[in-house]
């Protein structure tokens, strides 16, 4: 089971721009984005039994949907962006782990743009009640949050 780490506060904010106020903040994402969200999990990840295994298409190796030069299907008021950082062994209490860096951030298309943003440290694979629990804390929380997950040795 992954366990999940609270760090530094994540604040809604654009460079030069005023923060989203935490009422709007809440209404945007709960009763605007949520199913869309949803929706993008499964445009964007691929379904390999009860995990989401990440996928991507290009060297950069991020993956980006609801753009406006996104497929017309998905061209909604939400982007979501998820960037594999970087990947390595880890000794953790004593076991090795395979390690992967990944950020996702749901963002709307107008400015401040970004909405909820997590940090994952984990396997590739990832239950997918793991990354939508992360994302429900991230934006009730406006936290940050680090999963570890998938110990090898």
């Amino acid at each position: 089971m992954a366990r999940f780490v609270h760090v530094d506060d994540f604040e809604i904010s654009d460079l030069g721009k005023p923060k989203v106020d935490v009422k709007r903040f809440h209404y945007d994402v709960t009763n605007k984005m949520k199913e869309d969200m949803k929706d993008a999990y499964h445009r964007l990840i691929g379904r390999k039994g009860t995990a989401y295994e990440f996928i991507y298409p290009s060297q950069q190796k991020t993956i980006v949907d609801g753009k406006k030069t996104s497929r017309p299907e998905n061209n909604r008021d939400l982007c979501l962006r998820i960037d594999l950082q970087d990947t390595h062994i880890e000794e953790v209490a004593g076991k090795e782990m395979e390690v992967a860096n990944v950020q996702i951030q749901l963002n709307k298309k107008e400015r401040p743009s970004t909405i909820a943003q997590v940090h994952f440290q984990c396997g590739v694979d990832i239950p997918k009640d793991d990354i939508i629990q992360a994302f429900e804390r991230s934006w009730t929380d406006k936290k940050i949050i680090y999963v570890f997950l998938k110990v090898i040795k």
